[in-house]
């Protein structure tokens, strides 16, 4: 568990909420405030889906049945011939028309507006498995800054010590002013250092509260997870980046807008097709008249001869689009190849400088107890040092582990699998 070095962080007054965040704070915690829904990455994804919905609701729309009533009234002078001579017009008509067929062009934008309304509903997994690693590396960075702030605390009390000791050596003329000089130039060097970590404990622990939704309620003290024996081997590249390629959340999302855009293209292609209406009619008249029909059912075929300026900057635009979305498409796999390659050899590097470390931490550990012992004989005088070199290993070791978690919760969100930060368990 890792305690927040500072009792003079300055806290910013917490907005209430349902429950308080725990203290000290565990990861899977953390991890489980990605579920709110009201985040902005989340509105985003979600406003995506309903303007999705809306497109297909809008083409439904388009082929529905419709049904209106005219009413009107009238002040006129009739025709001498004409068989009514009342002097008003009073009329009520019903209509009731339904789009019969159009050849396909309903059929490819219905198809269209549902495959980008499945894959926005998709996309929001996605979303929050991304909110999930982004809560993760941002915990870590909170325990990296507790421990920085060690190390440097460390230090600075270190080099105040050594500085203090030279001022009593100087004023007994044992040292030089310009050695003075130096030891207080380092320490103030040290000091400053010190004074940065400070202030990155704040920084760190303000956007984790961020990144939860929590705005004000910064955690003082997080549960550090260790890594264990990971359960399986990491499995090939081609394994990894095919696993990507059929599963990433941004891919299938990016795919299905491009067999979207490709529908749409077709369809904007086949604009000039005939169209079958049918359409039935039913008025009230007060003046008796031979063209006011009682009622009236009939179907119609629109067949569009001119207009292709039209037909063509639709279909450019259309296809422009349709272009857009394959290059992202296809920037988006480069980056994933790349990505997924990178964090291969992150999870490896990282597992051979964690051995690395353990090793380098065990000598420092014994060279403190060395110099201990030696300190307590009077034989040696750097058992500050030692004691700084082993808060700069403990940082490094943080460093590398939490870079192999999150390098294998990246790993698993690019290949679809839910983002959860395995092999590690609550204290070593």
């Amino acid at each position: 568990m890792i305690r927040a070095g500072l009792l003079c962080l300055l806290w910013l007054p917490a907005p209430l909420h349902a429950e308080d965040l725990p203290d000290p704070l565990p990861l899977d915690y953390a991890l489980s405030q990605a579920n709110n829904q009201d985040q902005a990455d989340w509105l985003q994804a979600l406003a995506q889906s309903q303007g999705a919905l809306a497109s297909k609701q809008a083409v439904a729309a388009d082929s529905a049945l419709t049904a209106d009533i005219n009413l009107s009234a009238s002040l006129l002078e009739p025709s001498p011939i004409s068989p009514a001579q009342s002097g008003q017009d009073y009329a009520g008509i019903l209509t009731i028309q339904k789009k019969l067929y159009d050849f396909g062009l309903t059929d490819k934008a219905e198809t269209s507006a549902d495959i980008e309304h499945q894959a926005y509903e998709k996309y929001q997994t996605y979303v929050q498995q991304q909110r999930r690693l982004d809560i993760a590396r941002k915990f870590f960075d909170v325990i990296l800054s507790d421990l920085k702030y060690a190390w440097d605390n460390e230090a600075m009390a270190i080099a105040y010590v050594q500085y203090n000791n030279a001022k009593d050596r100087h004023e007994l003329q044992q040292i030089s002013d310009v050695d003075l000089l130096n030891l207080e130039d380092q320490y103030e060097q040290v000091r400053y250092r010190r004074y940065q970590s400070e202030m990155l404990q704040r920084k760190t622990r303000n956007n984790l509260a961020e990144a939860m939704h929590r705005p004000g309620e910064l955690p003082s003290q997080l549960v550090r997870p260790y890594i264990k024996p990971p359960q399986q081997a990491l499995p090939g590249y081609q394994q990894l980046l095919q696993q990507a390629l059929d599963n990433n959340g941004l891919l299938q999302r990016l795919q299905a807008q491009v067999r979207a855009a490709d529908l749409r293209l077709q369809a904007a292609r086949q604009t000039f097709r005939p169209r079958l209406d049918a359409q039935v009619k039913a008025g009230t008249y007060s003046r008796e008249l031979s063209s006011h029909d009682r009622w009236r059912a009939g179907i119609s075929l629109t067949i569009p001869l001119l207009d292709s300026e039209s037909v063509m900057a639709e279909s450019s635009r259309q296809r422009s689009r349709w272009l857009e979305l394959r290059g992202m498409l296809e920037q988006s796999k480069s980056l994933i190849r790349q990505r997924v390659l990178a964090l291969r050899q992150t999870i490896n590097l990282q597992q051979t400088r964690i051995k690395q470390l353990q090793t380098t931490l065990a000598a420092k550990e014994l060279a403190l107890d060395k110099n201990r012992a030696l300190y307590e004989m009077e034989f040696k005088t750097d058992l500050g040092d030692a004691m700084v070199a082993i808060s700069e290993v403990r940082y490094q070791q943080g460093q590398a582990e939490f870079n192999y978690l999150l390098a294998w919760m990246e790993l698993d969100l690019l290949t679809g699998k839910p983002v959860q930060p395995q092999p590690l368990v609550s204290e070593p």
